[in-house]
């Protein structure tokens, strides 16, 4: 229980005690009122000294209302901040996650251009193989196709966040699988006996 719970909880209870003190001042005025009304003395001191404490308990009690309304608005405003801290909070939150997406974004975005140009220098190479009479295949033909690299995307997972065709599993294979194919064609060119100088 907060500070400002424990103060308005006193309140109530000091509330109470002073309605329960009015109830008992209004008996006991009552009691003592035909006395007083008579010209009894002691009954007319008792009443005047009753209407005296009733007067202080209702201004007590006015207070203490009024206390209990302040106290009670500090606490919604302490509680109205502490949402706003914890809004703010996501807010910042939600903004670096933001932020780090749009990063990501940016990167995967270069990352695809880098991709397509691989790709493309893939491709001239392969065109230029198969023009060659040892690259003339239907094998190495089939290289050229885009269910290879659709293969090998699958293998890497990239089905998970692109709309890919998917492959059997089988088919879901790095390129380089097909390197071993391409180790064997031509022969490589002798390497210079000379040593650099």
């Amino acid at each position: 229980m907060s500070d400002f719970e424990n103060r308005v909880q006193t309140y109530k209870q000091r509330q109470i005690a002073i309605e329960t003190r009015l109830f008992a001042i209004e008996a006991e005025r009552q009691r003592l009122s035909p006395a007083a009304v008579d010209g009894d003395r002691k009954a007319i001191a008792a009443i005047d000294a009753l209407d005296s404490e009733r007067s202080r308990l209702v201004s007590e009690q006015a207070t203490i209302t009024a206390a209990a309304s302040q106290v009670e608005q500090l606490m919604r405003d302490e509680q109205l901040a502490g949402e706003r801290k914890a809004a703010l909070l996501h807010d910042n939150q939600s903004n670096e996650l933001a932020a780090s997406i749009a990063t990501l974004n940016s990167e995967i975005d270069q990352a695809l251009i880098n991709l397509r140009q691989i790709f493309e220098r893939r491709a001239d190479l392969l065109g230029a193989l198969t023009a060659t009479p040892a690259g003339n295949s239907p094998a190495l033909t089939g290289l050229a196709r885009k269910f290879g690299p659709t293969g090998a995307a699958c293998h890497a997972g990239l089905q998970r966040y692109l709309a890919l065709e998917v492959v059997a599993a089988g088919a879901a294979r790095p390129l380089a699988s097909a390197n071993e194919l391409l180790e064997g064609i031509g022969t490589p060119a002798p390497r210079s006996s000379r040593r650099p100088s």
